[in-house]
């Protein structure tokens, strides 16, 4: 049942068990003060609604922009808890299941310390597999500088690595494209970028 003093859905994001056939559809928002992260479960993406929502985990502190990856059976979920004086910076959490069930990312604190050189205060942290390499580049968004990268191939270790993203890129989401794709999207958007 949905807590009707919850408030607002930020930085929404889903992760697809195709195991199961499940899409697990997360979000922050308010519950008993602080931002807490909450989720929905869909096949068919066309029976979410507030009501059918509750409660993924509750660190008991602000908690936002979780984003999930899997390899090798675990489930990674990067995410910002606390508030921007305590520059905790994203944090790793772990979990063999995604249904909170069987297993849950709330239970194990606010997670690992992984980015060496981190600039603090930071947020919205994304994930993106290297195309053809068994490697992930995290990337990070500190409050008042560019984004910020490491690499990692174990989820274990992560090496900071220098990046270069057009000005005032904020948050977001990285898919794939191909050279193709690419060549199409810059002669419909021919320039730089802005």
């Amino acid at each position: 049942m949905v807590d009707e003093s919850c408030k607002r859905a930020w930085a929404p994001e889903f992760f697809y068990v195709a195991d199961d056939g499940l899409f697990y559809v997360f979000w922050a928002s308010i519950h008993d003060g602080h931002n807490t992260i909450h989720y929905v479960t869909t096949r068919d993406w066309k029976d979410i609604t507030p009501a059918r929502s509750t409660i993924y985990y509750d660190l008991g502190i602000h908690d936002i922009d979780l984003t999930i990856v899997q390899h090798d059976g675990t489930y990674y979920g990067f995410h910002k808890p606390g508030d921007v004086q305590d520059k905790m910076g994203n944090r790793l959490l772990t979990a063999t299941n995604l249904d909170p069930k069987k297993d849950t990312f709330g239970g194990k604190g606010v997670g690992r310390d992984v980015f060496p050189d981190s600039t603090r205060p930071t947020e919205g942290p994304e994930v993106v597999k290297v195309i053809g390499q068994d490697k992930w580049y995290v990337y990070a968004d500190p409050f008042h500088s560019d984004l910020e990268a490491w690499e990692t191939t174990d989820f274990d270790t992560f090496k900071k690595i220098a990046v270069s993203t057009p000005p005032e890129v904020k948050h977001g989401s990285m898919i794939p494209i191909t050279e193709r794709e690419l060549e199409t999207l810059l002669k419909a958007y021919p320039g730089k970028p802005k």
